[in-house]
């Protein structure tokens, strides 16, 4: 081997060690660099490169862009390794990675699969370090970077547009990279989270500002809001704040459009969100023009300001308040007679448990298993497997008795947590033919009279109250046989008495029921005994003895020998004197009264009377409005005897001994 093929194989060896120390050098810069800008990923940091009189502008519209993502969440991207599988080709189309379909590049929409595989939509979350470059075609120290999960399709996130491939090349910052598209962006990329039950993305909430608490309003709610609605090109169409007044609705009822009945019932106090609605979820395909057209996707930024609870009670003073903790499924509510099933939980507001139990009871019987007034109230209003909290007032609960059996005082407010979990409801009497209704109608009535017997009586009241809701239309029903309609004319007469002999039970006495029910049975049969009988005590209680009289007089007539009609004749005569007395020493006490009262006022005018005699006649008065005794005393004249009636005065104006 010659010097210069030795001296020629170490220059060559030099070369390669120089240039792998070279190669080597450059891939460490490389992973210093990737490493580097991958930290600064990770924090959502853009990196600006360029001249800062180039990206000043630039620079203030990102960092308002972070602040917001930061607040709403990362906005999705491309990472940078697939950078090419989501170039358009040389036709400006976009080709689908596992099948041989292509779009328009510009068609493709963000947050949308267009492609049947996905492909369009790369996933950020796999790839959260990841990086765009931007392409400036200047020298490697003036690149700009960009965390790829803050890249945005149809807008310019790259100065030289290089993010935007061909569709917006030469869109450049001066141009349309301005703060209100950049933002505009963002509002559409992050619209937010589905919240529709069929998940079909027909309602996303985005959250603005969170609430407070954890409580958010179920159907039935009235709430309270602030809203302002907008298409989506961002023209506003109606605000409750413009007008300067919140709106309200009740919730879950169809007042509204059905995305607010899904979106609102997400929101807790004080909460502010942005609801994007599909059209099925708003107008539908005919909108509401002219202001909304057709098919319009809709966007509202709702504030929550409050909800009142939903009011259960008959008068609705807040005795029954419910809030829905699960909401239960289907449409149908248990009825009254109904078998049902509950889980439930009682405590007084103190916290104290008192009742934790499952129990299966008849809807409308439950003071037998010790389920208060307020809880079947309520039940009629519960859908399949609901979880509601029930407030009750004293009244809807165990009253001013309490329950000792439980632990509950006197007057107390309870609280119950309730799941319907599984229900079987009565025949509606609707769907019952005569025959049936009589059938259920006997039942019933058997039922209440063994509640009476038992001293139960607003258990029975409620089963008579039933006996009649069932037939009080049959004995008028053409339609119905003679004999279905006779027998429910007996039963009607029965439970009418029945009830009115109930209402006479109860403490206090129910005197006007009492006398209205018992009318009702004499509708029917006007000389029955017992409907006179019962009529009569309910209106010598109403103070109308009289009538009472009439009533108990007609008994005896019928039957001379009923003594306690005639006790009851004896009682009405003696009430009646009574009430005459009271009248008499009224009306001579009144008299009195008035004439005491008559001389009282007699006596001040006469005292306010101006004496015009004393005042102005000569010797009598002097002038001074007083006669002296001497005065008074003097014996008249002749002329004053013959001439009783008339006045002398001499030239002074006084009186002259005629």
């Amino acid at each position: 081997m010659t010097y210069a093929t030795v001296m020629g194989l170490k220059k060559k060896k030099n070369v390669i060690i120089i240039t792998c120390f070279m190669i080597s050098c450059y891939f460490l810069y490389q992973l210093y660099f990737f490493f580097t800008i991958t930290s600064e990923a990770n924090n959502n940091v853009i990196v600006p490169l360029l001249d800062h009189d180039i990206i000043k502008d630039f620079q203030h519209l990102r960092s308002d862009v972070d602040k917001y993502i930061s607040e709403h969440g990362k906005i999705r991207g491309v990472y940078y390794a697939d950078i090419k599988s989501y170039r358009p080709d040389s036709k400006n189309e976009f080709k689908c990675k596992s099948s041989d379909q292509k779009i328009p590049f510009d068609q493709v929409n963000d947050d949308f699969c267009d492609c049947e595989d996905n492909t369009d939509e790369p996933s950020t979350t796999a790839c959260p370090n990841g990086v765009f470059y931007c392409d400036t075609q200047q020298p490697r120290r003036k690149t700009f970077i960009i965390p790829s999960n803050k890249v945005n399709d149809g807008i310019c996130d790259c100065c030289d547009g290089s993010d935007e491939w061909l569709t917006l090349k030469k869109n450049l910052l001066s141009q349309n990279c301005n703060s209100r598209n950049y933002i505009g962006a963002i509002m559409t990329v992050d619209e937010g989270i589905d919240i529709t039950k069929a998940g079909d993305r027909g309602v996303l909430k985005r959250i603005i500002k969170e609430g407070e608490g954890t409580d958010t309003p179920n159907a039935g709610c009235q709430v309270t809001v602030h809203y302002t609605g907008t298409l989506l090109d961002g023209t506003k169409f109606d605000s409750s704040k413009d007008r300067n007044e919140p709106f309200e609705f009740n919730l879950g009822k169809g007042t509204v459009i059905k995305a607010w009945d899904i979106g609102v019932a997400t929101m807790k106090k004080g909460e502010v969100c942005v609801l994007t609605c599909a059209p099925e979820y708003a107008y539908g395909a005919n909108g509401s023009p002219p202001k909304i057209p057709p098919n319009s996707t809709l966007q509202f930024e709702i504030e929550m300001i409050d909800w009142k609870v939903e009011d259960l009670s008959p008068n609705k003073n807040k005795g029954i308040l419910r809030h829905i903790v699960e909401q239960g499924s289907g449409f149908e509510n248990p009825n009254d007679g109904a078998q049902v099933s509950v889980e439930l939980e009682g405590k007084l507001p103190d916290g104290k448990v008192f009742d934790t139990r499952t129990v299966t009871f008849t809807l409308g019987e439950g003071t037998e298993n010790n389920i208060c007034e307020g809880i079947e109230r309520a039940l009629e209003k519960f859908t399949l497997g609901e979880k509601s909290r029930l407030t009750l007032q004293p009244k809807y609960a165990f009253k001013s008795e309490g329950n000792n059996e439980m632990g509950v005082p006197p007057n107390s407010v309870v609280e119950y947590t309730v799941k319907l979990t599984s229900f079987e409801k009565a025949k509606e009497a609707w769907a019952m033919d005569g025959a049936e209704k009589l059938e259920q109608a006997k039942i019933i009535k058997e039922k209440g009279t063994n509640y009476f017997k038992s001293n139960k009586f607003q258990l029975a009241i409620k089963k008579y109250r039933k006996v009649v809701s069932l037939l009080e239309d049959m004995p008028e029903d053409k339609s119905e046989k003679d004999e279905l309609k006779s027998q429910a004319k007996e039963l009607l007469v029965s439970a009418h008495l029945n009830l009115s002999l109930v209402y006479l039970k109860v403490t206090p006495p129910h005197h006007y029921e009492a006398k209205d029910h018992a009318t009702k049975a004499l509708k029917f049969d006007e000389d029955n005994v017992k409907g006179l009988f019962r009529r009569g005590q309910a209106l010598l209680g109403l103070g109308e003895a009289d009538q009472a009289l009439n009533d108990f007089q007609k008994i005896v007539e019928k039957e001379p020998q009923n003594k306690a009609a005639a006790n009851q004749i004896a009682v009405c005569r003696s009430t009646l004197q009574k009430q005459k007395q009271r009248e008499k020493q009224l009306y001579a006490n009144m008299f009195d009264k008035f004439a005491k009262h008559d001389a009282q006022v007699e006596k001040k005018l006469a005292s306010e009377e101006v004496d015009v005699i004393g005042e102005k006649v000569g010797e009598w008065g002097k002038g001074e409005g007083e006669w002296t005794d001497e005065q008074r005393d003097r014996k008249p004249t002749e002329f004053e005897k013959e001439n009783p009636n008339i006045l002398m005065l001499d030239k002074d104006g006084r009186f002259e001994n005629m």
